[in-house]
């Protein structure tokens, strides 16, 4: 799930949101085209995230309020946030640099995932860690608290 910086703000897409803007943006392609844009490093791709870029700017010049609204506020709950769970807080984590998020299967079960063919669509709505450092309240507790590399390991 991707996410667009819009005027300074973060857009964090949910996949309903993201086919919502994809068949936006790209409606005037053809069927190869948007075949071909859904591979990554592709120039089709590169083109797709522009012209999805620039609906969405184009949205928050036409009504701002609106678009913060529809866009930048988002509510999960249910089916939808355990299938979306993990795209945003691994966009978050990437996005603010505080965190990232861990696997927490043992090595039995990342075989077997494997073996199944089902490693990539892991763990979209199963459990995981989500790591999170701590920052330090004033600068130099990094030096005199040992804070420097200490994380809260939360399961998510």
């Amino acid at each position: 799930m991707p996410y667009f910086i819009i005027e300074k703000m973060p857009v964090f897409l949910s996949w309903a949101q993201h086919r919502i803007l994809e068949e936006e943006a790209a409606k005037d392609k053809s069927a190869t085209w948007r075949v071909s844009s859904t591979i990554a490093g592709n120039k089709a791709s590169e083109e797709k995230s522009g012209m999805m870029y620039q609906a969405l700017l184009q949205k928050f010049r036409q009504d701002p309020d609106r678009f913060r609204s529809e866009w930048v506020r988002f509510d999960l709950s249910g089916e939808e946030a355990a299938a979306n769970i993990w795209d945003v807080l691994y966009d978050y984590c990437h996005f603010r640099g505080y965190g990232f998020l861990s696997d927490t299967r043992d090595s039995v079960e990342k075989i077997v995932a494997s073996y199944e063919g089902e490693s990539y669509a892991y763990p979209m709505g199963r459990i995981f860690s989500l790591n999170h450092f701590v920052k330090p309240a004033k600068w130099w507790w990094r030096f005199t608290h040992r804070m420097r590399g200490r994380k809260v390991l939360t399961a998510v």
